[in-house]
């Protein structure tokens, strides 16, 4: 399978799994899924990026210059929605609400949606032309399933025992995680120049 094919295969699931994350959390009231579904996009924002290159064809240093912004557009969101969600996590653990059942299928998914983003994003090895944006993608993607773990723990936790106080602490879990993955992608934008090099678009994993 060709890099492009993963590429695309790792962007249907971040979407799929996206609209998975915010649906469930309007139907179920849980803050936990709506925060993973967002540090999901957040961290399978790049992907995009890599399939548009790969598509216009652009030049290895022209490439490597794009995954930098890149990094940066997604070192600021990842933030916002880190913030964001230590705020809503403490309120809503503070005021716990009731969170259905149902949860818990949709933290199912999202642990699957994860997981099979993970594995083609590994498989991406090499197809990047900035010194460390593969590894830093997968450590994200790896961040990111630890991430729905939690949620689903939560959503274990509220199915057995009403533990509503779960979803809030659990959204701040998550809060912290994208400060985390933040922080990762500001580091790799900071990297110096010289440490752009040839990519291998095209080769095939």
């Amino acid at each position: 399978m060709t890099a492009a094919h993963r590429y695309l295969r790792v962007m249907l699931y971040t979407v799929a799994f996206f609209v998975v994350g915010v649906v469930g959390s309007w139907l179920t009231n849980s803050q936990a899924l709506l925060a993973d579904a967002l540090h999901f996009f957040g961290d399978g924002v790049p992907f995009f990026l890599g399939w548009w290159i790969l598509r216009k064809r652009w030049e290895p240093r022209v490439a490597g210059h794009a995954e930098v912004v890149i990094m940066f557009f997604n070192s600021a969101f990842l933030g916002v929605v880190g913030i964001v969600m230590l705020v809503s996590g403490l309120l809503r653990t503070m005021e716990p609400v009731v969170i259905e059942n149902s949860m818990l299928w949709f933290a199912v998914a999202e642990v699957v949606g994860n997981a099979l983003q993970l594995y083609d994003a590994h498989k991406l090895k090499g197809a990047h032309y900035h010194h460390g944006t593969h590894y830093t993608q997968v450590a994200h993607l790896f961040v990111d399933l630890l991430s729905s773990a939690s949620v689903l723990v939560s959503a274990l936790l509220i199915y057995f025992t009403k533990f509503w106080e779960a979803d809030g602490i659990c959204t701040f879990m998550v809060g912290v995680l994208s400060l985390i993955a933040a922080w990762q992608c500001l580091i790799l934008a900071t990297a110096p120049r010289g440490q752009v090099v040839h990519g291998h678009f095209g080769h095939h994993h």
